[in-house]
C-alpha cells in the first residue's frame, strides 16, 4: 500500500540551474530558482521506521564518545562549500564500459566479452554493479556476473543482497534496482569446485533494453575470480572465463574494482543555511574532497578512466547537525551536459523514517524534490543517503532550507 503523505515533495522551479559539464566544468556558480511546491507522494511505500545499518551504528557510537572528549565531527567546508569524506564500505566492481553492447562482442569466436575481472580476496567484502544497453540487434543477450574457481580446492561464496532488471527506458528502472538492492535479503551461500565457474545473476536483453543489476558478495576462500560478461543467447556459461575483454574507445566510461563501496561526511546545517549549497556526484569544480578514488589495478583489470565520474551506485551517508525543523531542496541535474535532457532526473534516498526508496521523476531543469531531515539521532545528527543511479547525471544540488 503506498502513502498518501510523505517527506518528498516536488517544487516546480522557474529558471535553470547552470551546471557544470561532465569531467571537465566551469566554477560551478548558478542561480537559485525559486518555486511552488507540488505534493508527490505515489513511490514511498509505507513501512515505517527501519533498522539503522550497523556501519551507521557503529559511526554514531563513534561521535557520541567523541563529544563526551569535546572533539567535534563537522568538517568545516572551505569557501566552495565543497565537503570532506571519508571512503568506507566493501570493495567496489563497476561496469559501465563500453555501455552499448554490440555485434563484435557476441559473435566472437568464444561467443562473449567480458568488462572486467576482479581476484576475490579471502575475507573481505565486494559490491558489484554493472550498467550496459543491447545495441547488437540481437534478443536474448546474457549481461550478468559469474565468479570461477581458480584453484584445486573447493571454495564457498557468501551472497548477501542483489537485484537486477532490464527496461527499455534507464532512469525508472535504474533507480529501482538501486532500492530493490537496499530492501533485499537474499542471503545464501554457494559452494564452488575447483574449475567450476557460476553464473551469480544474469538477464536477457531484449535487443535495445538495458540492463542493471548490483549485488553483494563475500568469501573465505583462495582462487575465486568474478567477471562481468555479456554472452550471445546459445553461448554456454561454461565458456565466460574463456571470452575475450571487450575492447572499448569510451574514455570517459569506467569498467574496474575501487576500494570502497561508500562515502560518508558530516556537516553542519547552519553552515549552509540560508543559501549556500553543497554537491553529490559532484563535478570536481564543486571543491569536494576524497569523493572520488583511483581504481585498484593489483589482480583486478581496468577498462577505461580509472575513476568512477559521478560514483554511480555508490552509497552516500551524510549527517547533519542543526537540522532540526530543516529540509533539504534537491536539484537533478538536467542541463550539463546536454545529454542530461533527454533522460530526466530521478534518485534513490534512505532515511531511518523511510527506508530506502525512489523520487519521483523530474524532466523541467530547475525543479527539485525537498525531503524533510529527520529527527536527530542520539549523537546529535540527522541521517541520509543518496545514490546516483545508472543513466541519471552527477553533480546533484542539494540545498538546506
Amino acid at each position: 500500500m503506498l502513502k498518501k503523505t510523505s517527506y518528498l515533495t516536488l517544487a516546480l522551479a522557474t529558471g535553470l540551474v547552470g551546471q557544470a559539464s561532465a569531467a571537465v566544468n566551469d566554477s560551478g556558480e548558478d542561480q537559485m530558482p525559486q518555486g511552488v511546491e507540488v505534493p508527490l507522494f505515489e513511490d514511498i511505500q509505507e513501512q515505517g521506521p527501519v533498522e539503522l545499518p550497523e556501519h551507521l551504528k557503529k559511526r554514531i557510537q563513534e561521535n557520541v564518545e567523541k563529544q563526551k572528549n569535546g572533539s567535534s565531527n563537522v568538517i568545516t567546508p572551505d569557501t566552495t562549500y565543497g565537503i570532506n569524506f571519508s571512503q568506507m564500505g566493501t570493495y567496489y566492481i563497476y561496469s559501465n564500459n563500453p555501455e552499448p553492447i554490440l555485434g563484435s562482442h557476441l559473435t566472437n569466436t568464444q561467443g562473449g566479452s567480458y568488462t572486467t575481472e576482479t581476484t576475490l580476496l579471502s575475507n573481505e567484502m565486494y559490491v558489484a554493479d554493472f550498467y550496459h544497453h543491447n545495441n547488437s540487434s540481437l534478443s536474448g543477450v546474457k549481461l550478468g556476473i559469474a565468479v570461477k574457481n581458480t584453484s584445486s580446492s573447493v571454495a564457498t561464496l557468501d551472497v548477501g543482497q542483489k537485484a537486477i532488471r532490464n527496461a527499455g527506458y534507464t532512469i525508472d528502472m535504474s533507480t529501482l534496482v538501486e532500492v530493490d538492492y537496499g530492501k533485499s535479503t537474499n542471503y545464501q551461500t554457494l559452494t564452488i569446485n575447483p574449475g567450476e565457474t557460476k553464473v551469480l545473476m544474469y538477464t536477457s536483453l531484449p535487443n535495445g533494453y538495458i540492463g542493471n543489476g548490483k549485488i553483494w558478495m563475500s568469501t573465505n576462500s583462495s582462487g575465486l575470480k568474478a567477471r562481468v560478461y555479456f554472452a550471445h543467447p546459445n553461448t554456454l556459461d561454461s565458456k565466460i572465463f574463456s571470452f575475450p575483454q571487450a575492447t572499448s574507445s569510451y574514455t570517459g566510461f569506467t569498467s574496474g574494482t575501487f576500494k570502497h563501496s561508500q562515502r560518508q561526511a558530516w556537516i553542519d546545517a547552519n553552515t549552509y543555511y540560508p543559501g549556500n549549497t553543497f554537491y553529490l556526484s559532484s563535478y570536481e569544480a564543486q571543491g569536494n574532497t576524497n569523493e572520488y578514488e583511483y581504481a585498484d589495478t593489483v589482480g583486478n583489470t581496468l577498462l577505461g578512466r580509472n575513476k568512477i565520474m559521478g560514483n554511480y551506485g555508490v552509497e552516500y551517508w551524510v549527517g547533519v547537525k542543526n537540522s532540526a525543523g530543516r529540509k533539504l531542496n534537491i536539484y537533478p541535474n538536467l542541463t550539463s551536459p546536454s545529454s542530461c535532457s533527454g533522460s530526466g532526473g530521478r534518485i534513490a534516498l534512505w532515511t531511518q523514517n523511510t527506508g530506502w526508496y525512489t523520487t519521483s521523476k523530474i524532466t523541467t531543469a530547475g525543479s527539485f524534490w525537498s525531503m524533510a531531515l529527520p529527527a536527530p539521532d542520539v549523537d546529535g545528527y540527522s541521517y541520509f543517503a543518496y545514490v546516483l543511479p545508472g543513466g541519471a547525471c552527477g553533480n546533484v544540488k542539494f540545498e538546506v532550507q
